[in-house]
């Protein structure tokens, strides 16, 4: 089957898209749709809209002014440029230009991205001036930004993601660089827009994304640098990457989070939400790690998206378990190695009541209340709780505080250890929870 894929943007970046299709070896006609002013966007477009079966544009500006009039038509993407691109325009104007990055000016990108990335190479923020992508903008609005920034003396340097702006201000002799994608975040958004493409030409309902992050950080005891953080997530991704195989999903390393792509038909025939609890039992029996695992279904990437950073967000407050958003607006969860009923065995009131009481969110709360009353014995120490419930100590130690303060437990005596030290706190619940 050959899919028709029309790309949109300048010369120069057409080209360099269609040179990574052309790598990817799938059945993809590129039909470049080449453009010197945001003017000409919408007439090229309409003139070939019945031959496409999907639509990349170049960049997030005529994305932007198609968006409303494509979004229900045919699944569209733009390739957007990262932090990382950024880094490497700087790399250009520092050290093969030899100039300095005092006083710059930014279009697009999120004024707080740039001024974090400039704080952590230690470069001056103070006269940084950045115009955040807005819907409706085009390249004029640019184009005018730098050149007002710099003909009033703010700014000796320019930076932009649009090549018309680009040239303009070359022709002007102002110093202005240009921010490209990187190959492979155009690869990455053409496999996104190729799964959202044939989702819906099989009609499996919806796309999957999962997003799977550990939950212990670098302030836990166990890390005693970044560099051991960082072997950690080697090793998981590693693990992740056998799991895709496995499962046909893909998957990406995006800064401390890992992205697993995946269609909602492979999510129910496969039962991936259950075979995903393996990854979650093996990295903490294998790392000694616990993860947070959200996924997201929807009908589009982006609602994929936006679906599973709700779902990861649920997780995060649970941890270590798996929480599902689905297009339908239903949440599932927590679902956690072992037993997925955890949530349900004690009654809503009596959960509500205990988190009013002691400020934990009722996910948590249950989860830490199911393990107390059905997994430890009779007594129990802080580090037996975080073993069963696969927390750092310092999280059960909250836990436990918490509930201590709300009299659900008490403390039922101390265990003193042989070398010096604080003695260990022994627990006891008060009663029955069912009961309460």
């Amino acid at each position: 089957m050959t899919i028709n894929m029309g790309i949109v943007g300048p010369k120069d970046s057409v080209d360099k898209a269609i040179q990574v299709v052309d790598s990817m070896g799938n059945n993809i006609n590129s039909i470049p749709l080449i453009y010197t002013n945001h003017h000409q966007i919408k007439l090229m477009v309409d003139s070939v809209l019945t031959r496409l079966d999907c639509l990349l544009f170049t960049g997030v500006l005529p994305y932007s002014l198609m968006y409303e009039e494509l979004k229900d038509k045919l699944p569209i993407a733009y390739i957007g440029r990262d932090t990382n691109t950024v880094m490497r325009t700087v790399f250009e104007i520092v050290y093969l230009n030899k100039r300095m990055i005092d006083k710059v000016s930014f279009d697009v990108f999120k004024k707080t991205e740039v001024l974090e990335l400039f704080e952590e190479i230690n470069i001056p923020t103070d006269h940084v001036y950045v115009l955040e992508h807005a819907p409706g903008m085009v390249s004029d609005d640019i184009t005018e930004h730098h050149l007002s920034l710099y003909n009033n003396k703010k700014v000796n340097i320019c930076i932009t993601c649009s090549l018309i702006t680009y040239i303009k201000l070359k022709e002007l002799g102002i110093p202005i660089f240009r921010v490209v994608p990187s190959r492979s975040s155009i690869k990455q958004t053409i496999e996104m827009l190729l799964l959202e493409f044939k989702s819906s030409v099989f009609q499996k309902s919806a796309i999957t994304i999962g997003v799977i992050s550990i939950d212990n950080n670098l302030e836990d005891e166990k890390y005693s640098s970044s560099y051991d953080l960082e072997r950690i997530q080697l090793k998981l991704h590693d693990l992740l990457l056998s799991f895709a195989q496995k499962t046909q999903s893909s998957i990406v390393r995006s800064g401390d989070e890992f992205f697993i792509y995946s269609t909602y038909g492979e999510l129910i025939s496969n039962n991936l939400a259950l075979a995903d609890t393996e990854i979650l039992e093996q990295s903490y029996n294998l790392f000694n790690i616990s993860l947070s695992y959200g996924i997201g279904t929807g009908l589009t990437v982006q609602d994929a998206k936006n679906n599973a950073k709700i779902a990861i967000k649920h997780a995060r407050q649970t941890g270590n378990c798996i929480f599902i958003k689905e297009h339908s607006g239903q949440i599932i969860g927590p679902i956690s190695p072992g037993k997925t009923d955890s949530i349900n065995w004690l009654d809503a009131d009596v959960i509500n009541m205990l988190s009013k009481k002691t400020g934990i969110n009722n996910s948590i709360l249950a989860k830490a209340l199911y393990i107390v009353d059905k997994k430890l014995g009779a007594t129990f120490t802080v580090q037996q709780f975080a073993e069963v419930y696969k927390c750092t100590l310092r999280n059960a130690r909250r836990i436990l505080t918490l509930l201590e303060k709300a009299d659900v437990i008490s403390i039922e005596s101390y265990e003193q250890h042989l070398s010096a030290g604080r003695p260990k706190k022994v627990y006891m619940k008060n009663k029955s929870l069912e009961n309460k």
